[in-house]
């Protein structure tokens, strides 16, 4: 009587498949060339990722250095918060275009504003769930943490 040992269908696959491995191999080297190179997607960038470098600034280190310290975001953040100021104190323009530039300028400093109140309310509903999860799961933990924070 057979076992699953016996069983020749799997040898019989894994010698069909080997064998259809190495010929495809052998055949590949006459369609594709060994040095042939594609870079998918070039220069996209996915995420945060800021690329400075000799093409794209003067001294890259320096802006390096201020991105570490200062993100484009915070940077234009305070130039729009700067601007917002000059253009609520700005008499009236007469040109409609102007008008149409500058209620289009205060409409986004209000979406943006709409934007970081929500995101700041989303924060703290994640560490409220986060110090319930932790008073529940680790008591001590959270006990440590919360003598460990000031007292308002």
């Amino acid at each position: 009587m057979p076992t699953a040992h016996d069983d020749p269908a799997p040898n019989v696959f894994d010698a069909w498949s080997s064998s259809t491995r190495q010929l495809m191999q052998d055949c590949s080297r006459y369609f594709v060339s060994p040095w042939l190179s594609q870079p998918i997607l070039p220069n996209w960038r996915f995420g945060d990722t800021y690329i400075v470098s000799e093409d794209n600034s003067r001294d890259p280190g320096m802006e390096r250095r201020i991105l570490s310290e200062n993100s484009y975001g915070r940077q234009l953040g305070r130039i729009m918060d700067a601007l917002e100021v000059l253009v609520k104190h700005q008499k009236p323009a007469d040109d409609p275009d102007s008008k149409a530039a500058l209620k289009a300028f205060l409409e986004l400093a209000e979406q943006i504003r709409q934007i970081k109140a929500e995101t700041q309310s989303d924060r703290v509903d994640q560490l409220r769930t986060s110090l319930e999860r932790l008073k529940t799961q680790c008591p001590d933990d959270f006990r440590r943490l919360m003598h460990s924070l000031p007292k308002p």
